[in-house]
């Protein structure tokens, strides 16, 4: 008999965390060992929620078609506990059912959702114990377990470093306070964590900037003014930085602190900071303006002391102070002062009380007087004649540079009794050589500028011990003068001696030369030596002897002689002289081995007299003959690893002349692969001749005489290297 198939019991509950679809397994028993077939029995009453589920017809296993969800539950009455009623049917149409009701609990299944702003703003300086953010968030969690959070700043994220979260309010506060200066937003990551689920919000804070930072004035403590410069001109400029970065908090009114210093002399342009003076600057009432200049941002003001220099300026012309009227004895030295300028000057800076002293040129006597620039002392350019000028006018200038003072001047002349006779004769006479003691070799003159007759008589004699008054004598009427021996040029080429003039109080001198007029009678007499020197082979413009000579006369025309060469006395035909200066050349180049010396004779002629000299000039012998090579041309040397070693040595015969030796080259081009020994001659390989194994080599070697012509011989060599 078929029995119909049970399940365990008629109902069953079924408890299933939400998010997971199978609800468990339906399981009944058959006692005939039928398999049996589930369904969900659409049509009972109590299978409210059947539609919602699958149930696999085999293994029997209950699923929900979608997952559950604890917060949005899908059930009739939507409660969350869902009901469904399966059957087992065996094969022989026996159906045995059971009402199953799953019931969904919750889970931590839905993260935190931030509702507080991305942004918000914060003023500098805040205290930072101010909350300058505060994180707000939603959960769909049901359970308030699940909806706990914990608040936290994401680490290495932007300014994350910078800020705090208190964990359970989420109130965000700054660590240090905002600088807007240094930083105008921070930016950090608030964290919401409900120990299952996290989120994320970033979160810009913008600092809002605020005027807390007073101008800083960076113009300097001091400036400068011309005095007397136009009260536009600009004495100081108030400079000033601001760490402040928002235009308007930046923007800065100037103003001079009143009753401070010399405010009340001052103006400053509010907004250009620029500083003017009321009324120009005088440096001689005053040398320095102290002010203190005032930057105020409107919340803030710095201020700064400031002293302006006042620069003199050379602004006060000199005053004369010396009188207008001076006196000079006549006949005084120029060095006298005949009158001294003296000045004051209102500028207080020495060197614009400096002053310069000048005559003005082209008034009256200016030509006539002279004045010291610095010291203002006037002299005469000429000593002062009563006969000729009775007074100076001329007008003095004191100059500072800038400023210029004239003052008009006239200087007296004082008579006295001071003119001596004038002697007008000349101070110069001749006498011809031997002419005899009679002779007037000089003839006195005068004239007296005193007008009495008895000023203007004078006797004449000659000043003893003086020059050569020994020997001249003078008639003290007429003023002739005569020698007392005939004159020699030879022994005395003048006579000087003083004449004097004496018109009873005043007397006059005045030195006298008498040149001798000179006649040609001495002959030259040849100076220079009666032997000489030449190279062979020297240019036939070497000089190879100079005649020189003296000659008593005086007179310059009879010592000029013209020099000649003897014709038809030895070598004459073989030299040549030049006629005025006596040098001597060889009209062909000396050769010392066909001729050692050439002999002549120089004639001086002056005109009228005449000398001979007879003179050798030997020929002095040098190497002008070059040497002979007398290695070969060829040389040859066996390869080997031996470091430079001599492959060939260069002699030469150089006996043909005198000889200093020869100095031994090889040619540039050779000179990369061989050297040589200048004083031997031993050729050697820079290196070892093995690489040169089987090879010819030529090089050129040259043998320079060391001394004379320096004359060069060159060969030729073959170098085989076996």
């Amino acid at each position: 008999m078929n029995v119909a198939p049970e399940f365990a019991a008629s109902t069953r509950v079924i408890n299933l965390a939400e998010n997971i679809p199978v609800a468990g397994v339906a399981a009944a028993t058959d006692w005939d060992l039928d398999t049996l077939g589930y369904t969900i029995a659409a049509d009972a009453t109590d299978n409210a929620d059947g539609a919602l589920f699958t149930l696999h017809p085999v293994t029997g296993e209950l699923a929900f078609q979608v997952a559950p969800d604890f917060e949005n539950p899908t059930d009739a009455d939507r409660d969350g506990i869902y009901q469904v009623r399966v059957a087992a049917t065996d094969p022989g149409g026996l159906v045995s059912y059971q009402i199953v009701t799953v019931a969904v609990s919750d889970t931590n299944d839905n993260a935190p959702i931030f509702t507080s702003a991305a942004t918000a703003t914060v003023v500098e300086n805040t205290a930072v114990s101010a909350v300058v953010y505060t994180a707000t968030r939603t959960d769909a969690d049901v359970t308030a377990a699940y909806r706990n959070v914990s608040y936290s700043i994401k680490a290495g994220v932007g300014d994350g470093v910078r800020v705090a979260v208190n964990a359970a309010t989420g109130a965000v506060t700054l660590l240090a306070p905002a600088d807007y200066e240094t930083e105008t937003s921070y930016l950090f990551v608030v964290v919401a964590d409900d120990s299952v689920n996290r989120s994320e919000r970033i979160v810009t804070l913008n600092v809002v900037d605020v005027n807390d930072n007073a101008p800083v004035i960076t113009s300097g403590a001091t400036g400068t003014v011309v005095e007397n410069a136009a009260t536009t001109t600009v004495i100081y400029t108030g400079l000033r930085a601001d760490a402040d970065v928002t235009a308007a908090f930046r923007q800065v009114t100037y103003s001079v602190k009143p009753a401070v210093g010399d405010a009340a002399m001052v103006a400053i342009a509010p907004t250009t900071g620029v500083v003017t003076l009321l009324s120009p600057a005088d440096f001689e009432t005053k040398t320095s303006y102290a002010f203190t200049i005032i930057a105020s941002d409107g919340l803030n003001t710095t201020e700064k002391s400031v002293t302006v220099n006042v620069i003199d300026a050379n602004d006060s012309a000199p005053v004369i102070t010396s009188g207008a009227t001076g006196s000079v004895t006549e006949n005084a030295a120029t060095t006298t002062v005949i009158y001294t300028g003296t000045r004051t000057d209102a500028d207080v800076t020495a060197a614009f009380r400096q002053v310069t002293y000048s005559v003005k040129p082209a008034v009256g006597d200016a030509a006539r007087v002279a004045i010291n620039a610095t010291t203002g002392a006037v002299t005469l350019l000429a000593a002062a004649n009563f006969e000729v000028k009775t007074s100076y006018q001329f007008t003095i200038i004191a100059s500072d540079g800038v400023n210029a003072t004239e003052q008009a001047v006239t200087v007296n002349v004082i008579d006295t009794n001071d003119n001596a006779p004038v002697i007008t004769s000349a101070t110069t006479g001749t006498v011809a050589e031997n002419a005899a003691t009679s002779t007037v070799i000089y003839t006195v003159t005068w004239t007296d500028a005193d007008v009495t007759a008895a000023f203007r008589n004078v006797s004449y004699s000659i000043k003893p011990l003086v020059g050569d008054a020994a020997r001249v004598t003078i008639h003290p009427v007429t003023g002739a003068v005569t020698l007392l021996a005939p004159a020699d040029f030879e022994t005395k080429t003048s006579y000087l001696f003083t004449v004097v003039a004496d018109d009873g109080i005043n007397r006059a001198e005045k030195a006298v030369t008498v040149r001798v007029t000179d006649r040609n009678d001495n002959a030259p007499v040849i100076t220079s030596a009666a032997v000489g020197s030449v190279m062979e082979n020297a240019a036939t413009t070497t000089v190879i002897y100079r005649a020189t000579r003296t000659d008593a006369d005086v007179t310059a025309a009879f010592r000029l002689v013209t020099y000649s060469i003897k014709p038809l006395v030895g070598d004459a035909a073989r030299v040549a002289i030049h006629p005025t200066t006596g040098a001597v050349t060889l009209r062909a180049s000396a050769d010392y081995e066909t001729k050692t010396s050439y002999v002549f004779t120089v004639v001086a002629s002056d005109g009228v007299n005449s000398a001979e000299k007879a003179v050798t000039v030997s020929v002095v012998n040098i190497d002008d003959t070059a040497a002979t090579f007398t290695s070969g041309r060829t040389a040859s040397v066996f390869a080997s690893a031996t470091l430079n070693p001599v492959v060939y040595t260069a002699t030469v015969n150089d006996s043909a002349d005198v000889s200093q030796g020869v100095a031994f080259s090889l040619a540039a081009a050779d000179a990369t692969l061989f050297a040589i020994n200048a004083t031997t001659g031993a050729v050697t390989v820079r290196g070892a001749t093995l690489a040169m194994k089987g090879k010819t080599y030529t090089f050129t070697v040259t043998a320079t005489d060391k001394g004379g012509a320096k004359k060069a011989v060159s060969q030729l060599i073959t170098l085989t290297v076996s």
